[in-house]
């Protein structure tokens, strides 16, 4: 027979009813009668009990599984965002910004522009026929490339090989300043030399997206003095190319470097040609410069993913919240493991009693 809820009342209220009764026949004297009552009453306590320890047993399964569920979720899930310090040396590297402050200043002792549309000084020059791309190169001392300056949003691609530096913008706008003290400057169209001049000037360029198609804004410049990019923050750090262009393999650029996760108390190597993809939710620092003919880059910020490694399998290094709590609230990480302890053999053991 099922023991349902409504027989269980009606046990419960008998049981009540009996120990009553019996009180009140020792109150009178009779004793025979408060023993019979008595031994019913057992009885009604005694189904009532097993059927309590049953329902014990399931309940002490239930809370000993969601401890263990939740061991097993702080083990694997991991944080939404953690902090991490970046230092690299690459080949190259590029990103992406939307910040307005972004400029950029380059020094050399040779130095061009490539795929631009308008060029204006003191001294006048001719604008390219057709609206075609046109491109100033200068020779000398003292050349300075400045006040770079994208529309919103950008992508920068850097390149540093030997002495030679090359930035890619590709924007809606770029304005810039190019200027010489002592040298020589040209300026082509395609292959074609439409003017030269050996004079002190400063150049204003601009280029405009319908003209510059699929290619973008090119700045080189053979640099024989360190150069170096900061002062605003970045959306993505991309350290890999297509090589081939065109084939949809990528190459890590990335030469050596180090990773630092402050939660984690966790500090990586990355080794030559090991990959790295971050999704950055914050930038607070970002410095990009020269290094021995190669670019460093060093960043520190919020990343919501984090994976580095050997090409098709890298590792994430997102901290779980085990990490986390263990790194960062000891003293909550201790009570919390004094009280899963408990609660796990409690749990377990009301579960094996019979």
């Amino acid at each position: 027979m099922k023991l349902t809820n409504d027989i269980l009342k009606k046990l419960r209220r008998e049981y009540r009813q009996g120990v009553e009764e019996s009180v009140e026949f020792l109150l009178n004297g009779n004793v025979e009668k408060a023993k019979e009552n008595l031994e019913k009453a057992q009885l009604y306590s005694q189904i009532l009990g097993s059927q309590s320890h049953r329902s014990q047993r399931a309940w002490s399964f239930v809370l000993a599984f969601c401890c263990l569920l939740i061991a097993g979720f702080a083990l694997v899930l991991r944080v939404p965002t953690t902090p991490v310090a970046i230092d690299l040396v690459a080949k190259g590297v590029a990103f992406s910004t939307v910040d307005p402050s972004f400029r950029a200043e380059v020094r050399g002792k040779e130095c061009y522009v490539d795929n631009i549309d308008t060029i204006w000084s003191m001294n006048p020059l001719p604008k390219a026929p057709d609206q075609r791309a046109i491109l100033i190169s200068m020779k000398g001392r003292g050349i300075v490339l400045n006040d770079i300056t994208p529309s919103m949003p950008v992508r920068l691609e850097l390149e540093q090989s030997n002495d030679e530096l090359a930035i890619y913008i590709k924007a809606d706008t770029v304005r810039g300043t190019l200027s010489i003290l002592e040298g020589s400057v040209e300026l082509h169209e395609t292959t074609r030399l439409i003017a030269g001049q050996k004079v002190p000037s400063v150049y204003f360029f601009e280029a405009f997206a319908p003209h510059m198609g699929n290619d973008p804004v090119k700045l080189a410049a053979n640099t024989n003095v360190s150069w170096r990019l900061s002062g605003f923050s970045v959306d993505s750090l991309v350290f890999f190319e297509e090589n081939p262009p065109g084939s949809g393999q990528l190459e890590s650029t990335i030469l050596s470097g180090k990773i630092r996760l402050p939660e984690s108390s966790r500090q990586l190597e990355i080794r030559e040609g090991e990959m790295l993809h971050m999704m950055i939710r914050q930038c607070q620092r970002l410095l990009v410069s020269q290094d021995t003919n190669r670019i460093r880059v060093r960043f520190e910020g919020l990343v919501a993913k984090l994976t580095a490694g050997v090409k098709r399998s890298e590792i994430n290094y997102m901290p779980t919240y085990l990490e986390y709590v263990y790194h960062n609230q000891q003293m909550a990480f201790f009570w919390s493991c004094i009280l899963f302890v408990w609660t796990l053999l409690w749990g377990v053991k009301n579960a094996l009693v019979k």
